[in-house]
């Protein structure tokens, strides 16, 4: 089985495998302040075979880039039908996260499935890159 992780502002999931999701693909949130408050819904969206259906247990986790987890784990158990197809499960996420990189990694069945990132950055300054290049002196002076 395979799991696509993807955040988002809002995500709904149908019993059939399908779903919707507002400004999905969140990969960075910036902040001005020492941490962000990262509020949306975390989609995981499971790939499977015919012969893989059953009872699952999906565990998600946040992990820092230091390896230390970031917020209790997310755990669901379902069944899936004996068809291959996808499952799609949501989840609410509510963070406070300081500056740095994170990633929501995704275990079925104790098994490493998937992941994605977060980054909580510093806010871009205003006007892009700030002006012109530096000039250089010219040669021999």
């Amino acid at each position: 089985m395979k799991v696509t992780l993807i955040l988002a502002e809002y995500a709904s999931a149908m019993p059939n495998g399908l779903f919707t999701l507002v400004n999905g693909g969140i990969e960075s949130v910036a902040t001005n302040e020492q941490a962000a408050i990262v509020q949306g819904s975390l989609l995981a969206r499971i790939h499977q075979e015919a012969a893989e259906a059953g009872p699952h247990t999906l565990r998600i986790t946040l992990m820092d880039q230091d390896g230390r987890q970031m917020a209790p784990p997310m755990v669901m158990s379902f069944e899936s039908a004996p068809r291959t197809g996808a499952v799609a499960l949501v989840f609410g996420v509510s963070l406070q996260l300081p500056i740095g990189s994170y990633g929501f990694h995704a275990v079925m069945d104790n098994q490493i499935a998937g992941s994605t990132e977060l980054r909580i950055v510093r806010p871009a300054p205003a006007g892009g890159s700030g002006g012109a290049p530096p000039t250089q002196p010219p040669v021999g002076q």
